[in-house]
């Protein structure tokens, strides 16, 4: 009888070791969790007229981050505020999140990704002298991701050539209409905002983001602090493959806009070169 029960408490054991496999539950040295609990019940956010928040399916005790840092998010809560501008934060529309977890006494952590919808331009290098005059904006933070209809480019610059319909922006046009100074002189730059409505589960709630655009002779005249930011937003624009931005040697220029930084991905630099 005593050898009987042995059989049934190693079965029984054996039954629970595959029931927890089976489910994707991680065993370690106290109770049993799911291997990831960390969601949020849809993975992209349409921007609403009036901000909202969504929160984490599960509620846990921990700190929360995400990566890039320019999400408005609750460290304790998890909480995400969904809305174009907030706490002097750029706008956060049309970039992909990580969000981590990390309960409270544990070094596990937990993770999943986010993207709040709507556009983005990617930093770039554009050269005249190779016919590269379209700049194209990303939606939803990937590539192959169809532009929804709508109208891209309200009551924008006058100066700023965008295709209402497609949201492109024509270099060439930007300068005949005096972007820059004429002749192009060498280290200019304007800022300029995007303002639009996409046709999607936004319900066409207005949106914006600003870019950065500068005019150089040729490219390794560029100042290597400007390649250096762009590098840093590249690596912060999740999912979306980009250009190489190369290591410039122009002089550092402190003649930028205050709102440029290594530590956020907005604005993007756009960079034109010379014919």
């Amino acid at each position: 009888m005593k050898l009987r029960r042995s059989y049934v408490n190693i079965f029984m054991a054996a039954l629970v070791l595959m029931t927890a496999c089976s489910k994707g539950l991680n065993i370690d040295n106290g109770p049993i969790t799911p291997v990831n609990l960390l969601g949020y019940g849809d993975s992209i956010f349409y921007v609403h007229a009036d901000p909202y928040q969504r929160m984490p399916v599960y509620q846990r005790q921990g700190i929360y981050r995400a990566y890039p840092d320019n999400l408005l998010i609750d460290s304790l809560t998890g909480a995400i505020t969904v809305a174009v501008m907030g706490k002097g934060y750029e706008s956060q529309t049309g970039l992909r999140y990580k969000i981590t977890f990390q309960p409270e006494g544990s070094n596990r952590i937990d993770s999943t990704f986010i993207v709040i919808a709507g556009l983005n331009y990617l930093d770039r290098i554009y050269n005249l002298s190779e016919h590269d005059t379209l700049i194209r904006p990303v939606y939803n933070a990937r590539l192959s991701n169809a532009l929804p209809g709508g109208t891209y480019g309200i009551n924008p610059d006058s100066r700023l050539d965008i295709n209402p319909v497609t949201g492109e922006i024509n270099i060439n046009k930007l300068i005949e209409k005096g972007m820059f100074d004429t002749p192009l002189e060498h280290g200019e730059w304007e800022e300029v905002r995007i303002t639009y409505k996409s046709a999607d589960k936004s319900n066409q709630a207005t949106n914006y983001l600003d870019i950065a655009l500068y005019y150089y002779n040729n490219v390794q005249s560029i100042p290597h602090n400007i390649t250096e930011v762009m590098r840093a937003h590249q690596a912060q624009v999740l999912g979306v493959e980009q250009p190489a931005i190369p290591i410039t040697t122009g002089p550092y220029d402190n003649d930028l806009p205050d709102n440029i930084s290594i530590f956020k991905p907005r604005p993007p630099c756009i960079i034109i070169v010379g014919n």
